[in-house]
């Protein structure tokens, strides 16, 4: 008689099973949004290099559909973890050996905007890794920057540190696609009237990946000026050949203003909540307010009290000439 074996039971009813009904779901989900989705998230979705399909993505960050609001939860994720496949994906198809500690090995970097735009820098021969520039860092920058240990202080293999600013520009692309996700989300949830009760307004602003993608605009702005005030001090050569590529400058300055505008539109519509929604724009701007957690009800600190904070350090604290000169700006 053959053995059974039981993890194997297990792994098809926790996994496969799931997986099984959750592809359906997330179709029928994925066809009652895509008509609010921009050209770029419906290019990036669609994209099939070498069949790699965008459905993996959706299984590795959104397992489980939960409830009608999974899109929100999950998505933007899956769609800036895609991304990065798609720009790993076109880089290597130019030119992608293997990457050392301190100097980086890639000559061009490819950056996916749609099917009709993929942008392609050239990426100087010795490229400063930016765990090595921190010349410029204070302790509450450290303090306030969620994602510095991870992709900017400790000493990893990621692209933000081992290609300087050509990873710390893609991070910053692909957090902009997550926001632009969620903001096609919010849109279908509007249109379908999903977000009319004040409850799940709420738990729009509040639980999906809105604050923070806010916050990786500004934590990534501050990193790269970080780098860049670091490099002009001590990699001169390279400070210049990253300040005479106009295209990498051209990229940078649209993907910045086109960022920073979608922030402003998601604060419209914040501050139109003053009124419909019983004044939940002064709410989210109180620190000392208590937030339920989803998850077992208890009582959080305002999760998007940072946004304000980390914003005003960012004005107040920050060097930013070089983030001007990178735009283009004459100083």
């Amino acid at each position: 008689m053959m053995k059974i074996d039981c993890k194997f039971i297990l792994i098809i009813f926790f996994y496969v099973v799931p997986l099984i009904s959750l592809t359906q779901n997330v179709k029928e989900d994925l066809k009652s949004v895509n008509p609010f989705f921009s050209k770029s998230i419906k290019d990036i979705i669609s994209a099939k290099p070498d069949n790699m399909k965008f459905n993996s993505s959706i299984v590795a960050y959104c397992p489980f559909k939960k409830d009608q609001f999974w899109l929100m939860e999950c998505l933007p994720t899956a769609v800036h973890e895609h991304l990065h496949s798609l720009n790993f994906y076109y880089t290597n198809q130019i030119n992608y050996s293997n990457r050392k500690t301190n100097v980086n090995s890639l000559k061009n970097k490819c950056y996916f905007i749609n099917k009709d735009s993929i942008i392609k820098v050239e990426v100087p021969e010795q490229v400063f890794n930016s765990n090595k520039a921190k010349s410029f860092i204070t302790q509450k920058g450290i303090d306030l920057n969620t994602r510095y240990k991870s992709y900017y202080g400790d000493s990893s293999s990621l692209s933000s540190q081992v290609d300087g600013i050509y990873g710390l520009l893609e991070e910053f692309l692909a957090y902009y696609i997550s926001l632009e996700t969620l903001a096609n989300t919010y849109e279908y949830y509007e249109a379908t009237k999903k977000l009319k009760k004040r409850e799940n307004f709420e738990k729009f602003f509040f639980f999906s990946s809105f604050q923070s993608d806010i916050l990786a605009y500004f934590e990534f702005k501050m990193m790269i000026a970080w780098y860049l005030n670091h490099i002009e001090k001590y990699d001169n050569n390279l400070y210049n050949k990253i300040m005479i590529d106009e295209k990498l400058k051209l990229f940078y300055k649209n993907l910045d203003d086109t960022f920073y505008n979608k922030i402003n539109w998601f604060k419209e519509i914040l501050r139109e909540s003053l009124v419909k929604k019983n004044k939940f724009y002064e709410l989210i701007s109180n620190k000392n307010i208590k937030i339920k957690n989803k998850r077992d009800h208890t009582l959080i600190e305002n999760p998007l009290y940072r946004i304000y904070l980390l914003e005003d350090f960012f004005k107040n604290d920050i060097d930013i000439n070089n983030l001007k000169r990178l735009r283009g700006e004459e100083i």
